[in-house]
């Protein structure tokens, strides 16, 4: 695990855990982005960069041809500017993301968000359908509901990299990508029209992290979007002539010459001016609540197999060579070891002098009792 996985899980496993727990079953009743129906239309990936400011009047005139699906952050822009994008993609679980949203009018607007959202998010009276990525704070709500395996992107740990996962077995059509920038360009953070574009420039443009720019000179960036850019690299490698990086004056991405959304946009067909519908698969509710029922069941009695392991383990093994009882412990706990792995995240430090298989075992006898409340509710009817 790198130092920002680490950093990003200590930071967020509260989060995951809290939301995911809340979102669990309204999630059950999404449709996720393995259920889209597929389509032969161009895509436009809209990000917040720079880059998106000369870009929107082409966004604008755009309706039709292309679906556009914009990251979180590039909502209000577009909107302000004539631009109703045809989803939008939300991937950050912390509260302030939800603000992005305050009186924005989001009608006619399909979301696609991860499990791990603001609860407000998968509650929205809209078109809503859900995606997991491969971590651990939502790979086991994709389990406990059956999805497919097509339900798990790689993101790069961004949500315009989640938007590229979906467009790519979404459409077997072109796409493009635009304010996807992965650094500041001139010492710009944000396109035009992006909430708390200041204060996000004030904390980011004193990061001493460099990428290389499409005029080879060096520009401001983040560890993070370092991460995010050799997601990028790979993805446009590997869909060589399909994804068009637009993110003109961004970060280097594929070593070719990086058009305007304009000249690629003038390539596509014409279309009739008119929205193509986001449709889904039907879906078979019924079998996924037993499914999530059987998980959730299964995943309590592990945690109480664990528990009940560590508790008869002899501390002279913990405390030496473990592993053969960290093989032990990984097997026992099964399904629920997402589950076990948020909570001692979450937990304070030790002050016990107890090991870290104590702190699983807490873990564990935390969560089994919580599991099988809100089995119990389900069964109950109630909320």
């Amino acid at each position: 695990m790198t130092s920002l996985e680490t950093e990003t899980r200590s930071r967020l496993a509260g989060l995951w855990l809290t939301h995911g727990t809340a979102n669990l079953r309204r999630v059950s009743e999404l449709s996720t982005v393995a259920d889209l129906r597929p389509t032969a239309m161009p895509i436009v990936i809209v990000g917040a960069g720079p880059s998106l400011t000369p870009a929107v009047p082409t966004l604008v005139a755009l309706r039709g041809r292309a679906i556009v699906i914009a990251a979180s952050h590039a909502l209000a822009p577009l909107l302000v500017s004539g631009c109703r994008p045809d989803a939008v993609v939300v991937l950050d679980p912390q509260p302030q993301v939800g603000a992005q949203f305050d009186g924005l009018d989001c009608a006619g607007i399909t979301l696609f968000v991860s499990p791990t959202v603001d609860p407000s998010f998968v509650s929205a009276p809209l078109s809503v359908a859900t995606y997991f990525t491969a971590g651990p704070g939502e790979r086991w709500i994709g389990q406990a509901i059956g999805a497919e395996h097509r339900a798990f992107l790689t993101t790069g740990g961004n949500v315009c990299g989640a938007a590229l996962s979906i467009a790519a077995q979404w459409t077997t059509g072109p796409i493009a990508i635009v304010g996807v920038d992965l650094g500041f360009p001139a010492g710009r953070v944000y396109a035009d029209g992006v909430s708390n574009a200041e204060d996000f420039g004030r904390l980011y443009l004193d990061s001493p992290f460099r990428v290389l720019a499409q005029d080879r000179t060096e520009i401001c960036s983040t560890v993070a979007f370092g991460v995010a850019l050799e997601f990028f690299q790979r993805q446009l490698l590997s869909e060589a002539g399909r994804v068009t990086n637009c993110s003109v004056g961004g970060a280097e991405m594929s070593g070719a010459a990086v058009p305007t959304l304009a000249s690629w946009v003038r390539d596509l067909p014409i279309r009739a001016a008119a929205r193509e519908e986001i449709s889904f698969l039907p879906l078979h509710l019924e079998k996924r609540r037993e499914e999530l029922l059987s998980f959730l069941l299964q995943c309590a009695r592990c945690l109480d197999a664990t528990a009940a392991l560590i508790a008869s383990t002899p501390l002279e093994v913990q405390t030496t060579d473990g592993s053969e009882l960290r093989s032990q412990v990984m097997q026992s706990l099964g399904p629920a070891c997402d589950i076990a792995q948020l909570i001692v995240v979450e937990m304070p430090p030790r002050t016990d002098g107890g090991t870290v298989y104590d702190s699983i075992r807490d873990a564990c006898l935390l969560a089994a009792p919580r599991i099988r409340h809100e089995v119990d509710t389900w069964d109950d009817g109630g909320a």
